[in-house]
């Protein structure tokens, strides 16, 4: 439990996860139709999953009319017991001021105290991270050590699927026209306005469209640099269970295009080092993730 004391026009700001821009202002939680009594009352729940988004939304500051500000954050890699979401609960005392509630029954994290004031806390900066997020992420980086060891350019594979059977990839075009409604999806998604990689590879597939199926290698291309980039950013910090989800979709989509001599083996190389770097060595850290604590009761043949 931490306290501070609450003052004259005190006001809490929750971060913006990994990202820039300015703290967000926090709210009474809404009691509905009844009336909120006095003593000590929750302010807002800070919603957090315990491993994949180790350090998003896990922190929140306080600044005061007098200028002072006091920010909690989380700062890096935790050993949890059992898996399940972190709740910090933030609440408001009539006696004691602003107290946050952490989990510590559920496991270990480390937690840092950030006093400051409020013009240096950078806490309504919209181009760059704030003071607690920066701290936050001096010590939630990845190791030199490691980062050192890894191998982002091995061999090239053959021109075969690696993720799909050949067969499946060889029948696709037949399978999808045994059924209709299913071409009619394809162009129903076609006359969608679209924003971004959507993965318009099947949609091209389906038509047997070289030329678009080579049209998706750049916005891959694009998603793989980008992924890099925020990893140089942020580090562990930086990687969500969203950035998973993606990299399977364009995994697969990579897949078929280096299969079917649809990309170069430049562009090839370049996704590929980015999903080794963040499937082949980030996720698979147990720095980051141990895979077993999910399972702690997993029957001896699972």
């Amino acid at each position: 439990m931490v306290s501070v004391r609450r003052a004259e026009g005190a006001e809490l700001r929750v971060g913006r996860g990994e990202r820039k821009g300015p703290m967000q202002p926090l709210h009474y939680e809404s009691p509905g139709t009844v009336t909120r009594g006095h003593g000590r009352r929750i302010l807002q729940h800070l919603n957090h999953i315990g491993y994949w988004n180790q350090w998003n939304l896990c922190w929140v500051g306080f600044s005061t009319g007098d200028d002072r500000f006091v920010g909690i954050f989380s700062s890096h890699g935790s050993l949890w017991h059992r898996r399940g979401l972190v709740r910090v609960e933030i609440t408001e005392d009539d006696d004691r001021g602003h107290r946050l509630r952490f989990p510590l029954k559920q496991g270990r994290r480390l937690y840092g105290l950030l006093l400051s004031t409020k013009a240096e806390s950078g806490i309504d900066a919209k181009d760059s991270r704030c003071l607690l997020n920066r701290r936050k992420l001096q010590l939630s980086d990845l190791a030199l050590a490691k980062v050192r060891h890894w191998e982002l350019n091995p061999p090239l594979d053959d021109r075969k699927p690696n993720l799909i059977h050949q067969q499946d990839l060889d029948t696709f075009r037949a399978r999808l026209a045994l059924d209709p409604a299913i071409g009619q999806a394809f162009d129903a998604y076609l006359g969608q306005e679209q924003t971004g990689y959507c993965g318009q590879l099947g949609v091209a597939l389906a038509r047997n469209d070289a030329d678009g199926m080579r049209a998706c290698v750049q916005p891959i291309l694009d998603s793989a640099r980008k992924m890099l980039a925020d990893i140089a950013d942020g580090g562990y910090e930086r990687l969500i269970i969203f950035d998973g989800r993606g990299m399977k979709r364009l995994a697969y989509d990579l897949d078929v295009l280096w299969a079917l001599n649809l990309i170069g083996e430049q562009s090839y190389r370049a996704i590929r080092t980015a999903f080794l770097a963040v499937g082949g060595y980030m996720f698979s850290d147990p720095d980051y993730c141990n895979y077993g604590d999910f399972w702690p009761n997993a029957e001896p043949d699972e």
